[in-house]
């Protein structure tokens, strides 16, 4: 049962660890990239991985704008299922202006997601290594 409790506590941490990395890289893209611009949709790339035999698609939306007077095409790392945006769509995102191709769409929120998503289930496996702790010291007192 300690096997299990340690491997559980270690488990969290790993993943509230991940949580963490993942919302620090998306607030330091977030930094980077401060001026404005509007982009247009000019696709949606197709992203897909296999897992457990089965197939998932992801979508990433490829942008196009004009920034100082140069026009770019450039997608972000992150993809979605349903995708985010259609094809001919505008928004609002902001580019990088020491590097034009990096950009941050405040309307794609993947990130912030998958950083929730990674902290909740880290955060769960520490509370179930708890439970557990709490729950075989009561079995060992009486």
């Amino acid at each position: 049962m300690k096997i299990v409790i340690v491997f559980l506590i270690l488990f969290g941490i790993c993943f509230i660890l991940i949580g963490i990395f993942i919302k620090k890289a998306d607030n330091k893209q977030k930094e980077r990239c401060t001026d404005k611009v509007m982009a247009t949709i000019i696709r949606n790339d197709v992203v897909t991985s296999r897992t457990n035999g089965s197939r998932s698609r992801n979508y990433s939306p490829v942008f196009h704008y004009k920034y100082k007077d140069k026009e770019y095409t450039t997608s972000t790392e992150y993809s979605s299922s349903p995708p985010v945006f259609h094809e001919g769509d505008t928004t609002e995102i902001y580019v990088d202006p020491s590097n034009p191709k990096k950009i941050f769409s405040p309307e794609m929120k993947v990130a912030m997601q998958l950083s929730i998503i990674f902290s909740a289930f880290g955060i769960a496996a520490i509370i179930v290594a708890m439970v557990l702790i709490f729950v075989t010291k009561k079995y060992h007192l009486s």
